[in-house]
């Protein structure tokens, strides 16, 4: 079968107005832009589907051979979650509508002036985990198709620089790599994460607890 050929589509203001959403334009108005693009990837691959990439991704071999899933994320090379930058589904994936509705009636800037800065990496596997049965696999031929499960691939597939010592690792298993920097974090958060992440390694069970305290 002959695989089609890529496209490759720029989402701006062209392709999406900030009227659209409101979290998307509060966030741009205070530039920060990492957040708006949270929105507007999981809105893409809702509406078109298709690959995500962030501008940040390098990719290093083809997709063809994941084409045939209706989707495909890795965990992410950190704790929190779910790899946001390499992200490819059909449109209408299930998983992918109800990360989307996270954001229904959600404003970047909250009643009381404050910035809703969650990453979307945690945001995914929250939304994934409440709403369906998440599936660790090692390959894409463990991959079955079940509505009430998401496959998620090992972290050499999409994402082999790690969180915290920012070493790639390249895999025969790996397809891109996000370059990431954090620029948008506030320095106090970047120390946070930088004591938080090992912590997290060292003693998860410590640290899922701590964690839901917080939230709660």
């Amino acid at each position: 079968m002959k695989l089609p050929d890529y496209e490759i589509i720029k989402w701006d203001l062209k392709k999406f107005p900030l009227e659209k959403s409101i979290w998307v334009r509060q966030a741009y108005e205070r530039k920060k832009y990492a957040f708006a693009a949270d929105y507007i990837r999981l809105y893409a691959l809702v509406t078109e589907g298709g690959i995500y990439l962030d501008s940040d991704v390098e990719v290093l071999k083809t997709f063809d051979d994941l084409l045939h899933l209706p989707f495909f994320i890795c965990k992410e090379n950190s704790p929190q979650g779910v790899e946001a930058a390499t992200i490819g589904a059909e449109a209408g994936t299930s998983w992918l509508i109800k990360c989307l509705e996270y954001y229904n009636e959600k404003t970047f800037v909250d009643s009381s002036g404050k910035e809703q800065t969650a990453v979307l990496p945690s945001i995914l596997q929250d939304c994934i985990s409440r709403n369906f049965d998440i599936c660790y696999i090692d390959s894409p031929l463990e991959f079955n198709v079940n509505k009430n499960t998401v496959f998620v691939l090992p972290m050499d597939y999409f994402s082999p620089k790690n969180y915290v010592t920012k070493k790639i690792v390249i895999t025969e298993n790996t397809y891109s790599i996000h370059h990431f920097a954090g620029t948008w974090q506030p320095g106090w958060k970047k120390t946070l994460l930088y004591l938080w992440v090992p912590f997290s390694i060292k003693f998860p069970r410590l640290a899922a607890w701590l964690k839901q305290k917080i939230s709660n």
